[in-house]
């Protein structure tokens, strides 16, 4: 494959012996082989540089690896901790200039993630600037990017307007960015027109960073939220252009508040989202009762919220799911679960505190259970302290998962462990962790599959091998591997082993 600013040349494959040529391999083969190295989105340079030169190979094997190597775009102002940039600034400045190979590239962009991209006020910082205008233009010509994320990043006027050259957005995500003053209505304009399915937007305190909050109100009024299948903020102002907006297709509200009471904003909201299949609500203060009508709400299916409100939207829906987050909440009583059972639909996953698995027997009242989540506080038993916390906290299981009978049906079970001491201890001990899950848990529920007590680590049965075996959480891949360069952990099998021996991943 040759590039040049006119374009892709490619060569065609041929197989010889000598002077003899050979029959062809079926493409299929080849693709079977590819299935094995395909970049995952945490992968390394390493294996990048394979499959860049495996894309060398032929048209066949280049037209296979480009898209996988263009499919997650990250620009990353971060040098890591190997001394490699992931700032991706050859390649924009070719986009910016219009080579037409870069162009081609281009397309093959699916998702694109801009982050830690900080531009102060102030003429010193005129690189960072420079670069994030280059950035912004590159974006013009991504135009199959569906999914775009912004992280920790100035969101300027030129970053608005490359987003508003993204015809195929689905998906966007503005986290912990701070909005550029320049940015004015002309700017904002052209964003209304995207028909986002997925947005995610947490934004900075303003309390805390001074600048002018009424940028971000600009932006976030000029997003057309109609189309909208899944809402995930701590912003009070774009939720409450939910009840504003005529027509919703909502499923997913994913809504953490900072605010001492937004009973009355999520009073007005929920009438509206009639589509509404997922609810996740957390808050700084307790929660005050809803008042819903039976006909509001009429799929929704699962409930992650203060007890006070999953009380109240649980009754005559069909939810299958409910999550009590509201840990300053009373502690659920008897009176408390018989209100869930009146859910239209059989309660499948439950999680609650510890203490409340302790004090009622769930399985009596919610009989097709089948995955269960227990988060661990301190407060629900004795001080844990220093290196006792594994053998504490060994001894709490023991006594919480023996207190009832043998469940035949669970399939799933999370524990959660909001302890201090939790993470830097346990959280890379899979040796402890493997105890719990084999000799602890499963005996008293012979039909788990899965079991988690990190949510980097998932344990699944293995019906081959008749044991326990750990696997990544792909989301959490990298910050596990960071933690693991440490070299304090228990290894189990040699998993964290060969993890760390695996060029691609490091």
């Amino acid at each position: 494959m040759v590039a040049s600013r006119r374009g892709l040349y490619w060569s065609s494959p041929v197989r010889r012996e000598g002077t003899r040529t050979l029959s062809p391999i079926p493409n299929e083969i080849y693709l079977e082989i590819f299935s094995y190295v395909k970049l995952p989105y945490f992968a390394g340079p390493a294996l990048r540089r394979d499959m860049s030169s495996l894309a060398q190979v032929c048209r066949f094997f280049c037209s296979v690896m480009l898209p996988w190597i263009y499919e997650h775009l990250i620009i990353d102002a971060k040098v890591k901790d190997d001394g490699i940039s992931n700032t991706r600034a050859a390649f924009c400045q070719r986009l910016a200039r219009g080579e037409a190979s870069a162009q081609e590239m281009a397309l093959f962009v699916r998702k694109c993630t801009i982050k830690s991209w900080v531009v102060a006020d102030k003429e010193a910082d005129w690189c960072s600037r420079a670069l994030l205008r280059v950035y912004s233009k590159a974006l013009c010509s991504m135009t199959n990017i569906r999914v775009l994320e912004l992280i920790s990043t100035t969101v300027t006027k030129d970053l608005i307007t490359g987003i508003a050259h993204l015809p195929n957005l689905e998906s966007l995500t503005v986290k912990d960015c701070r909005f550029s003053p320049g940015i004015a209505a002309k700017h904002v304009d052209k964003i209304h027109s995207l028909k986002l399915k997925k947005l995610c937007v947490y934004l900075l305190d303003n309390r805390e960073h001074s600048w002018d909050p009424t940028i971000d109100d600009l932006i976030l009024s000029s997003i057309n939220l109609a189309h909208l299948i899944r809402l995930e903020t701590n912003s009070t102002e774009l939720c409450a252009r939910l009840g504003q907006t005529a027509t919703l297709h909502l499923e997913h509200l994913d809504f953490r508040s900072s605010n001492i009471d937004d009973a009355p904003l999520l009073q007005s909201i929920l009438p509206h989202t009639k589509t509404l299949k997922r609810l996740c609500y957390s808050s700084c203060s307790r929660a005050e009762a809803l008042h819903l009508l039976p006909e509001h709400l009429p799929v929704m299916a699962s409930v992650k919220a203060p007890l006070e409100y999953v009380k109240a939207l649980v009754p005559g829906r069909p939810v299958s799911s409910v999550e009590c987050i509201g840990w300053e909440d009373p502690a659920i009583t008897l009176a408390d679960i018989l209100v869930l059972r009146n859910s239209k639909a059989p309660i499948e996953h439950i999680h609650v505190l510890s203490s409340c698995y302790m004090d009622i027997p769930l399985f009596d009242y919610f009989p097709q259970l089948k995955s269960l989540e227990l988060t661990f506080l301190l407060k629900d038993s004795e001080e844990y302290s220093g290196c006792d916390v594994k053998q504490d906290l060994e001894q709490d299981m023991l006594t919480i998962f023996r207190k009832w009978p043998k469940n035949p049906d669970l399939q799933d079970i999370v524990l959660t462990f909001d302890i201090m001491e939790w993470a830097p201890l346990n959280r890379f001990d899979l040796q402890i962790q493997h105890h719990w899950v084999s000799d602890i848990i499963s005996p008293l529920f012979p039909s788990l599959s899965r079991c988690q007590f990190d949510k980097s680590i998932d344990w699944f049965y293995s019906l081959e091998d008749l044991d326990w075996r750990p696997h990544v959480v792909v989301e959490q891949a990298q910050n596990l591997l960071k933690g693991l360069k440490s070299g304090m952990f228990e290894d189990y099998d040699n998993f964290f082993t060969n993890l760390l021996n695996q060029d691609q991943w490091i």
